[in-house]
């Protein structure tokens, strides 16, 4: 197993050897060839995850375009309960697996994907941040109001992300 090269010889004629070549066994594990990387909730993914078919000496098994690898959050990582989304299942060619357009729709926590395929061990990302608006802040409370009649002084609510960075102001009349 491993990468090969053959050489060609006979009689009087010139040499030739092939380009090199992979040998792997049966398809064994699926295996995390690029960790997907946070980026905004609600917006696909800066770093789109890639994963290989190996065998079980951890050779890419670069025969296998039958497996189809499946991408879902680790519901222990999924405490907000965020919805991964994009194109959840994707085809192998070559042994090699390329998501495109996932997302995760919360922000707020560390998150971790599990890649699996049909009769395969699963492999699991390396937690991850996604950040983006998470928390709401009343900086000025109301003040005291008649019926039917607008408030007097308006609340300002704050926006902020998962480290309590300030994200936007808003008011009733603009949001900055």
């Amino acid at each position: 197993r491993g990468e090969h090269t053959i050489k060609f010889s006979a009689f009087s004629f010139k040499t030739d050897t092939t380009a090199v070549f992979n040998v792997s066994g049966e398809s064994h594990s699926v295996s995390i060839k690029e960790e997907p990387v946070g980026s905004v909730a609600a917006a696909v993914m800066q770093v789109q995850p890639q994963t290989y078919i190996r065998d079980d000496i951890t050779i890419i098994v670069d025969t296998d375009s039958k497996s189809r690898v499946t991408a879902s959050i680790v519901p222990e990582s999924n405490l907000n309960k965020a919805v991964l989304s994009g194109t959840l299942i994707v085809d192998c060619c070559w042994g090699h697996c390329k998501f495109t357009d996932l997302v995760i729709s919360k922000s707020g926590q560390m998150y971790q994907l599990a890649f699996s395929s049909a009769g395969l061990t699963t492999d699991i990302s390396l937690p991850f941040k996604v950040g983006g608006p998470s928390n709401l802040t009343v900086s000025i409370q109301p003040a005291a109001a008649v019926s039917e009649f607008a408030i007097g002084d308006q609340p300002v609510i704050h926006v902020s992300d998962m480290q309590n960075v300030k994200q936007a102001y808003c008011n009733r009349n603009n949001c900055d």
